[in-house]
Protein backbone atom coordinates (compact mmCIF):
# COMPACT_ATOMS: atom_id res chain seq x y z
CA UNK A 1 0.00 0.00 0.00
CA UNK A 2 1.14 3.17 -0.67
CA UNK A 3 1.39 6.12 2.10
CA UNK A 4 2.51 9.04 -0.23
CA UNK A 5 3.39 10.29 -3.73
CA UNK A 6 6.01 12.50 -4.48
CA UNK A 7 6.34 14.01 -7.92
CA UNK A 8 9.76 15.75 -9.06
CA UNK A 9 8.90 17.88 -12.76
CA UNK A 10 12.71 19.12 -12.72
CA UNK A 11 13.11 22.28 -14.79
CA UNK A 12 9.90 22.62 -17.21
CA UNK A 13 11.40 25.26 -19.83
CA UNK A 14 14.75 22.95 -19.85
CA UNK A 15 12.95 19.81 -20.03
CA UNK A 16 10.22 20.25 -22.20
CA UNK A 17 10.72 23.61 -24.30
CA UNK A 18 14.70 23.31 -25.29
CA UNK A 19 15.42 20.82 -28.38
CA UNK A 20 17.93 18.45 -26.69
CA UNK A 21 19.94 15.24 -28.74
CA UNK A 22 21.31 11.68 -27.01
CA UNK A 23 24.74 12.02 -25.68
CA UNK A 24 25.49 8.67 -27.11
CA UNK A 25 24.45 8.80 -30.62
CA UNK A 26 23.90 12.14 -31.71
CA UNK A 27 19.32 11.49 -32.45
CA UNK A 28 16.67 12.98 -30.63
CA UNK A 29 15.01 12.39 -27.08
CA UNK A 30 12.04 12.04 -25.74
CA UNK A 31 10.66 12.34 -22.24
CA UNK A 32 9.89 9.80 -20.08
CA UNK A 33 7.70 9.09 -17.18
CA UNK A 34 9.58 7.19 -14.45
CA UNK A 35 7.35 5.52 -11.63
CA UNK A 36 8.89 3.76 -8.60
CA UNK A 37 7.63 2.46 -5.17
CA UNK A 38 10.19 2.59 -2.69
CA UNK A 39 10.01 1.09 0.73
CA UNK A 40 11.48 4.30 3.61
CA UNK A 41 13.33 1.03 5.35
CA UNK A 42 14.53 -0.21 2.43
CA UNK A 43 18.40 0.00 1.16
CA UNK A 44 16.79 1.83 -2.26
CA UNK A 45 15.50 4.57 0.22
CA UNK A 46 19.14 6.12 0.72
CA UNK A 47 18.46 6.83 -3.47
CA UNK A 48 15.43 9.08 -2.84
CA UNK A 49 14.52 12.02 -0.81
CA UNK A 50 11.47 11.13 1.19
CA UNK A 51 11.03 14.86 2.48
CA UNK A 52 8.30 17.23 1.49
CA UNK A 53 8.66 20.51 2.65
CA UNK A 54 8.62 19.88 6.67
CA UNK A 55 7.32 16.21 6.47
CA UNK A 56 8.59 12.76 6.03
CA UNK A 57 7.04 10.33 4.24
CA UNK A 58 7.59 7.04 5.48
CA UNK A 59 6.35 3.50 4.41
CA UNK A 60 5.36 2.87 0.57
CA UNK A 61 6.04 5.52 -1.16
CA UNK A 62 5.75 6.23 -5.25
CA UNK A 63 8.21 8.37 -6.59
CA UNK A 64 7.30 10.19 -10.22
CA UNK A 65 10.03 11.88 -12.55
CA UNK A 66 10.94 12.46 -16.18
CA UNK A 67 13.93 11.17 -17.86
CA UNK A 68 15.17 11.79 -21.16
CA UNK A 69 15.37 8.69 -23.31
CA UNK A 70 16.47 8.12 -27.02
CA UNK A 71 14.95 7.36 -29.94
CA UNK A 72 17.59 5.33 -31.27
CA UNK A 73 19.12 3.76 -29.36
CA UNK A 74 17.65 3.39 -26.10
CA UNK A 75 19.51 5.11 -23.56
CA UNK A 76 18.13 6.86 -20.94
CA UNK A 77 19.51 10.23 -18.99
CA UNK A 78 18.77 11.86 -15.86
CA UNK A 79 18.57 16.06 -16.38
CA UNK A 80 21.10 16.28 -14.75
CA UNK A 81 23.30 13.80 -17.03
CA UNK A 82 22.01 15.75 -19.85
CA UNK A 83 22.66 19.18 -18.45
CA UNK A 84 26.14 18.20 -17.75
CA UNK A 85 26.96 16.89 -21.24
CA UNK A 86 25.31 20.29 -23.27
CA UNK A 87 27.82 21.99 -20.57
CA UNK A 88 30.37 19.96 -21.68
CA UNK A 89 29.46 20.54 -25.60
CA UNK A 90 29.09 24.20 -25.10
CA UNK A 91 32.68 24.74 -23.43
CA UNK A 92 34.24 22.21 -26.89
CA UNK A 93 32.27 24.42 -28.63
CA UNK A 94 33.93 27.73 -27.51
CA UNK A 95 37.35 26.02 -27.48
CA UNK A 96 37.13 25.12 -30.86
CA UNK A 97 35.66 28.71 -32.08
CA UNK A 98 38.84 30.46 -30.07
CA UNK A 99 41.13 27.62 -31.34
CA UNK A 100 40.09 28.70 -34.94
CA UNK A 101 40.13 32.52 -34.13
CA UNK A 102 43.72 32.08 -33.26
CA UNK A 103 44.71 30.43 -36.23
CA UNK A 104 43.01 32.29 -38.58
CA UNK A 105 44.62 35.69 -36.95
CA UNK A 106 48.45 33.89 -37.05
CA UNK A 107 47.41 33.09 -40.59
CA UNK A 108 47.05 36.64 -41.48
CA UNK A 109 49.96 37.70 -39.67
CA UNK A 110 52.01 35.26 -41.45
CA UNK A 111 50.96 36.68 -45.17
Amino acid sequence: MVTGVKRDYGNLIYMRIQKHKCPDCGHSVFLKKIKRKIKSSSKNAKDFDFNIGNVELSGTVKFIWYEFKCTYCGNQFTESQMKAFEELEKKEAKALKKQKRKEAKASRKGK
